[in-house]
């Protein structure tokens, strides 16, 4: 794919994840790096701070996410120094939702994979929009928010849909990413669904965060920040229940971020080994559709490539729709 040269807008002088900047942003360092930000452009960290809770390790998360930090001593990996070696921030119970440690669960029957690109425009696996980075520069983070979508199997068999948001692996061999799976199994007679939250960095396999609670029809928010070409922090919310959840992980051996582009996806997944079968999801909007770099451009679906999914015989089975520049809309058409 082409990368893109046009000029965006700068981004917040902060990208809110640690007491320490992210790659590309300024080193002013703690609660003056976390607080102060240009003029023209608060709509980012007010997004952080209003829909998910504040992550800066040096701001307190405000009221209306209704969990509360036991500590604020955390490190800038998100660690909190001494206590606990996760790097999950420990919180109380506070009304109907918390901040918990994640369980993960890796699945090794599952894979988000790179794009299978038929032409610039298809692909057999992915459907969404990939926002590229000029030459010579790198996506560090990306947002997103979207809905989680009640699946319906086209007809007997298993089926598949994820949501998620990432880095690379549309013309990079690596992807970074993290989202929402929904599988539902007809069997004519009966029907079994199944939807939890996951992340990956392919080429390992897919991790179920088996403990975090989520069903469809929940506006989910993730965030992934790029701490360097090996390291990455994810920060996940579930918007409906108010749960949410950090974590700090490391590439697979061998692998290192390219950051050629940053992407808003819609998924047919890899299936012990195979191309799966797409599940009915109607539609998907992912708002909020963001990407920084180390030089200090945002991406914007808007900036990028609309990416229509076709199946085996080149029919278009979930075709994306610019709403605005950060907003996408993606639907099922199988």
């Amino acid at each position: 794919m082409r990368p893109t040269t046009s000029a965006a807008r700068a981004p917040p002088a902060s990208l809110p994840h640690s007491s320490s900047p992210p790659l590309g942003a300024p080193s002013d360092g703690g609660a003056r790096w976390c607080r102060s930000r240009p003029n023209n452009d608060t709509k980012l960290h007010r997004r952080f701070t209003t829909r998910s809770g504040c992550v800066c390790s040096s701001a307190r998360p405000r009221a209306s996410t209704h969990w509360r930090r036991k500590t604020a001593n955390f490190s800038s990996s998100g660690i909190r120094r001494g206590r606990t070696r996760t790097g999950i921030r420990s919180c109380t119970r506070h009304g109907s939702a918390w901040c918990r440690e994640p369980q993960f669960a890796l699945r090794t029957d599952k894979q988000h994979g790179v794009r299978n690109t038929i032409a610039n425009d298809t692909s057999t696996n992915w459907s969404g929009a990939a926002a590229f980075a000029a030459k010579g520069d790198s996506a560090t983070y990306v947002i997103g928010q979207w809905t989680v979508p009640d699946v319906v199997a086209p007809g007997l068999g298993s089926y598949y849909c994820a949501s998620w948001v990432g880095i690379d692996g549309d013309g990079s061999p690596d992807v970074l990413q993290a989202g929402t799976e929904c599988d539902v199994v007809s069997f004519g007679f009966f029907t079994a669904k199944q939807t939890y939250v996951w992340w990956e960095w392919f080429p390992n396999f897919e991790v179920q965060i088996a403990n975090f609670p989520v069903t469809s029809g929940d506006v989910m928010f993730c965030a992934i920040c790029v701490h360097s070409d090996t390291e990455a922090g994810f920060y996940i919310t579930n918007l409906t229940t108010g749960a949410s959840t950090s974590f700090t992980k490391t590439a697979p051996r061998g692998t290192h971020l390219v950051g050629n582009c940053a992407e808003w996806i819609v998924e047919a997944p890899t299936v012990n080994g195979g191309q799966s079968a797409l599940a009915r999801y109607g539609d998907v909007y992912f708002d909020e559709c963001i990407a920084g770099t180390k030089n200090h451009a945002l991406l914007h679906d808007g900036d990028g490539d609309l990416i229509t999914m076709v199946d085996s015989s080149n029919k278009k089975i979930s075709i994306p729709t610019r709403e605005t520049d950060e907003l996408i809309k993606i639907q099922f058409t199988g």
